[in-house]
């Protein structure tokens, strides 16, 4: 238990505050297990979101096929590890370390981890494209019916970049 400050009011409030200071800039410091666990909300969203834009339907090859294009198709389809198989370990990684974000080491980690989840989609993505057929026109691509992964792919990604570049505010970890 502390002692109460003794002294000039202002003398004790200049104590308090150095000590408000230093818990602050020493819970670094503190035993792992003392310390709690604060996800980046905004890299923990752009992985979860990039990771399911990932595994959901990107698009058909035409609007009378049943079945879709998307990473999930390739990971059950895939003779190996390839492309897919990249992507989700990279997201996943990703995902993991943006749990523990707050920490600047755990955040580089969900920032490279998401960034290379979304090169690796990308290429799956594009790969995808490559295997449906020549298109005549820009307009076949364009004109194939999409689904909500193409578009949660890209909101994932911008959520990465925006918690990228948020920083905690002082104080905060």
């Amino acid at each position: 238990m502390h002692a109460l400050p003794t002294g000039t009011p202002s003398a004790r409030l200049e104590r308090v505050n150095a000590d408000l200071s230093a818990t602050e800039t020493n819970d670094h410091a503190a035993p792992a297990s003392t310390r709690s666990i604060r996800p980046a909300p905004l890299l923990l969203a752009g992985n979860l979101v990039t990771l399911i834009g990932f595994l959901t339907p990107w698009y058909r090859d035409h609007e009378g096929f049943l079945w879709s294009r998307s990473g999930w198709t390739y990971l059950s389809n895939s003779s190996g590890p390839g492309w897919p198989v990249a992507a989700v370990i990279a997201l996943v990684i990703g995902v993991a370390a943006s749990i523990a974000g707050r920490d600047p080491g755990a955040r580089r980690i969900a920032v490279v981890g998401g960034i290379a989840g979304v090169m690796m989609s990308t290429f799956a993505v594009a790969a995808a494209f490559g295997a449906t057929g020549a298109a005549d026109t820009t307009n076949d691509v364009l004109e194939r019916p999409i689904g909500v992964g193409m578009f949660l792919l890209a909101l994932g990604a911008g959520l990465i970049v925006a918690g990228a570049t948020d920083r905690p505010e002082p104080g905060r970890r």
